[in-house]
């Protein structure tokens, strides 16, 4: 008796433990789940294998624009970000024509999102915002893209 007693407890145990462990990893799944996700284009076109980087908002490019998380585009051009915490950013695409990992004016062309200027035919960056992590920012489209003009500045797009 006294044993069945024992495994009726460690069973009620053990049910209580998944139950526990299973809701505490729905919520982490769900804090993790947070995306930003879209498609880019460029005369109409979709680009695929153009990086995308999410960008800290800041009031100019020297005062932030560090990168908080990146992705790549696949062969429909469209685009998932995972696990972008709450916070304001700039989405920015980078298709690296020759390969080199690095952002080369007058070669690489870039595109952000924001509204297409017509008279200069670029994208001006839109801030996007991201308030909690329930939220989902969709349809987050790069309509154009644009080489840099030309100049010696690279900047690299990972490692060292």
């Amino acid at each position: 008796m006294h044993i069945r007693n024992l495994f009726f407890t460690l069973s009620i145990f053990v049910v209580a433990l998944a139950v526990l462990t299973a809701s505490t990893c729905e919520e982490a799944a769900q804090a993790l789940s947070t995306t930003i996700s879209g498609t880019v284009y460029d005369d109409g076109a979709v680009v695929e294998g153009a990086f995308i980087l999410v960008l800290e908002y800041g009031d100019t490019a020297t005062a932030g624009m560090s990168l908080s998380n990146l992705s790549l585009t696949n062969s429909s051009g469209h685009y998932t970000v995972l696990e972008v915490e709450p916070g304001d950013y700039y989405i920015c695409a980078v298709k690296d024509e020759d390969g080199n990992l690095n952002i080369d004016p007058g070669i690489d062309i870039v595109g952000y999102y924001g509204e297409v200027d017509s008279l200069l035919g670029i994208s001006i960056p839109e801030k996007v915002t991201l308030e909690n992590e329930d939220q989902d920012l969709v349809n987050i489209d790069i309509e154009e893209m644009y080489v840099l003009p030309g100049g010696e500045k690279k900047v690299r797009l990972l490692g060292d």
